[in-house]
């Protein structure tokens, strides 16, 4: 709302000053007193013209008005200053008095020109302190000596600059009609339910909804009165990026050394992509930032808004002009901002990218957004930001990909690029693997843990440019893919059978393999195994054993280095009090096994996991680690056998004889693929016999050992005899006569 204009009494005639508010904003005029003849006004109270202008309110303009009232005016001076006072909101309206003001002041810049030309100051008319500078600037001297062209010349400035941003303003509100339509047509009033006549037409006026138009972030009163920097930081910060964008395209002369203030007023929350056009980019050739270019409204500025006479107009504005200027003046938003005059180099510029995408990713908490910041920065040649992007790109995939928590009241871990760098390459993967089930393991390494080892993998062969022996060790002993190796070891056995089953030599190619070379599936299998002292999940470890490869003959061949490698491992695992042996120490024993040596451990590991379903069958189970510290201890065999025929928990006689049977399996006399040896390698028949009936005869007085029963053991005995014809592993030779006979003798 405009407030009542001030009268203007006959002592005040000299000072014209019109107040105005405007959306709670109080504008200040004070122009004509300075710019037309106190006496002019005197004479001119009365006339119509002169009181109807100064009476109406600016509200109350129209197009038509404006044209009425001002054409009535004679004094080109008068009209002019009336057009420049007078800010309003009304679009129209106001193109009308920048174009009258400039339509009634265009005669001034050839007066102006013509009498700079063939004007030479009086002395007399110049004080003694300006004759030396009007000596140098005629332009300035002719300014001070002529107030009416003077005022006239600032006022059309202020009018062009006013021109253009009515242009630029009409921009805008096309597009914020673009982004914010109006809501069209409105739902008709809901009626009354016990009036079932009513008709939508009979809706009073009043309470018919009326169509609603998009809120402008800035008025066009405001947008003309404020500084450009003030509104471009305006824009800015409520996300305004298209009349932003047109903003700084048609006054870039104003605003482009402020470009990277108005893009820190830019919310950290803002979706990159929405601002990209904004971004700086890098010039390839010249290594420099690529300056935004603006496109004037007017191709040719007029003479007016040169360097040459906007200076003059400073050096020689009389006091209270300088009001009109008020506008260009650095305000204490620009002292505040960056300023940068000249293109940034290349160092610099991705030195704010990068300060920019931390701020995002520490303020606002938005992996996403600063990553599209960083890769738009590449995609315009920003250098620099490849080892940052990737980061981003690795913790983008932690935060939005990798497996939540089930449990909704563990919520989400707030991660940051800094707690992100901090993570040792073991620590990561775990994080990212976390959250994994047996069914989406072995996808979850493929898209999260693999491309991570590949950025590990490329970092330590730029490191290679500069071989220290610190990085040297870390190139040879491909130490991104150790990490993957020591995550597979220390997994559950859930999770590690799914990873075997995704690397088994039968998938094709190699590429799609978890492990890929058949030689690290078996040493990291003989190692987890081996090393995990599990006594459960026997199937679970035989379906692992059954996806690795199977080298043929060439186990013949190294099958001394293998039987080597093992004796060496019952000595670590013996009994200690410094702890037990871990997967990833039992990876580097196997480490320097080949294939051959490779396909000998595994027939050994076959014949163990064969034994370690057997001994679990009947209560009395031992670790995969038990075979290898007991393959030559015939006292610990002996004692597993005595507990194995003692607490097998045979029920009856079909379960004595089965347990005799699988005793005997594991004995000596029974050979497995490789003429490997069983869980009883060092007890023949004899042995194991003694130790088996020792065990039945101590299970209560059905089998005690009695004289009047000799016959019935002697029967019992002949008939397991007879069975162990057919006692062998599938492949291997049924035993002898002999071997009978022995049994009896024992008997």
């Amino acid at each position: 709302m405009h407030a009542r204009l001030s009268q203007i009494s006959s002592s005040m005639l000299s000072l014209i000053c019109i107040y105005e508010v405007q959306r709670k904003r109080i504008f200040l005029f004070v122009g004509l007193q300075h710019l037309v003849d106190p006496t002019r006004l005197v004479d001119s109270a009365m006339s119509d013209p002169y009181t109807a202008w100064s009476t109406t309110l600016s509200v109350d303009l129209t197009p038509e008005l404006v044209d009425e009232l001002l054409d009535g005016i004679p004094d080109d001076l008068w009209a002019t200053a009336a057009c420049a006072e007078r800010i309003v909101d009304d679009v129209q309206v106001a193109q009308v008095l920048v174009k009258t003001g400039l339509r009634r002041s265009h005669k001034v810049e050839d007066e102006v020109k013509v009498g700079v030309s063939v004007y030479e100051p009086l002395e007399e008319g110049i004080e003694a302190e300006d004759w030396e500078e009007s000596s140098r600037t005629p332009l300035v001297a002719y300014f001070k000596a002529h107030a009416r062209e003077r005022r006239l010349c600032l006022l059309r400035k202020v009018l062009f600059e006013r021109l253009d941003r009515i242009q630029t303003y009409l921009i805008m509100s096309t597009q914020w009609r673009d982004e914010n339509p109006a809501n069209g047509e409105a739902e008709p009033a809901e009626l009354e339910e016990d009036d079932p006549w009513a008709d939508g037409d009979d809706i009073p006026p009043q309470d018919k909804p009326e169509e609603s138009t998009p809120e402008t972030p800035i008025t066009l009163s405001d947008f003309l009165a404020q500084p450009l920097l003030e509104s471009a930081l305006l824009l800015a910060s409520t996300l305004q990026f298209a009349a932003l964008r047109s903003l700084i395209e048609h006054h870039s002369m104003a605003l482009v050394q402020y470009r990277f203030g108005i893009l820190d007023a830019i919310p950290l929350y803002a979706e990159p992509t929405e601002y990209r056009s904004l971004l700086p980019a890098n010039d390839f050739d010249n290594n420099t930032e690529v300056l935004p270019s603006g496109t004037p409204w007017r191709p040719k500025a007029s003479w007016i808004e040169s360097v040459e006479v906007d200076e003059a107009l400073k050096a020689s504005l009389a006091s209270g002009e300088d009001a009109w200027l008020e506008g260009e003046e650095e305000s204490e938003e620009a002292s505040n901002l960056m300023r940068v005059d000249k293109p940034l180099s290349a160092e610099a510029l991705t030195s704010w990218y990068k300060s920019r995408v931390l701020a995002i990713d520490e303020q606002a908490g938005l992996t996403t957004h600063a990553l599209a910041l960083l890769q738009h920065g590449a995609s315009q040649g920003v250098i620099g930001l490849d080892e940052l992007g990737e980061d981003f790109i690795l913790l983008d995939r932690l935060v939005y990909e990798a497996p939540q928590s089930s449990d909704p009241s563990l919520g989400s871990d707030d991660w940051t690029l800094a707690r992100w760098r901090k993570l040792e390459p073991k620590h990561a993967i775990g994080t990212y693997l976390r959250y994994s089930a047996p069914d989406t393991i072995a996808s979850d390494i493929r898209r999260l843990v693999v491309p991570y080892l590949s950025v590990l993998e490329s970092r330590y062969e730029r490191l290679s440019s500069a071989v220290t022996p610190v990085n040297q060790h870390i190139i040879e002993s491909n130490l991104a893919q150790h990490f993957l190796y020591t995550y597979i070891l220390q997994s559950p056995l859930s999770l590690a059978l799914p990873i075997f089953e995704a690397s088994k030599p039968t998938i094709a190619p190699a590429s799609n393999r978890i492990i890929r070379t058949d030689e690290d599936l078996a040493r990291l299998a003989l190692a987890y195994l081996y090393g995990s002292n599990l006594t459960q999940g026997w199937e679970t470890m035989s379906s692992i054993f059954e996806c690795l490869p199977d080298w043929g003959s060439a186990r013949d061949e190294h099958g001394d280095e293998a039987d080597t490698t093992l004796t060496s491992l019952a000595a670590l695992f013996a009994p200690s009090t410094t702890g037990t042996v871990t997967p990833e120490e039992l990876y580097v024993f196997f480490k320097p096994l080949h294939s051959g040596a490779l396909s000998r451990a595994l027939d050994v590991l076959d014949a163990h996991l064969e034994g370690g379903e057997v001994l679990a069958k009947w209560g009395v189970q031992a670790s995969l680690s038990w075979f290898l510290r007991s393959a030559g201890d015939k006292a610990e065999q002996n004692a597993r056998a005595v507990m194995m025929a003692r607490r097998g928990g045979a029920v009856d006689e079909e379960e004595w004889r089965a347990l005799l049977d699988d005793m005997l399996k594991l004995g000596r006399d029974v050979e497995h693929v490789g003429s490997v040896r069983g869980a009883f390698g060092l007890l023949d028949k004899r042995e194991i016999a003694k130790i088996y009936f020792e065990g039945l005869l101590s299970f209560g007085s059905e089998y005690r050992y009695e004289p009047g029963i000799s016959q019935e053991a002697e029967l019992i005995t002949s008939t397991q005899i007879s069975r162990l014809r057919r006692v062998s592993w599938p492949g291997r030779r049924p035993a002898s006569t002999s071997q009978a006979q022995l049994w009896r003798r024992y008997a």
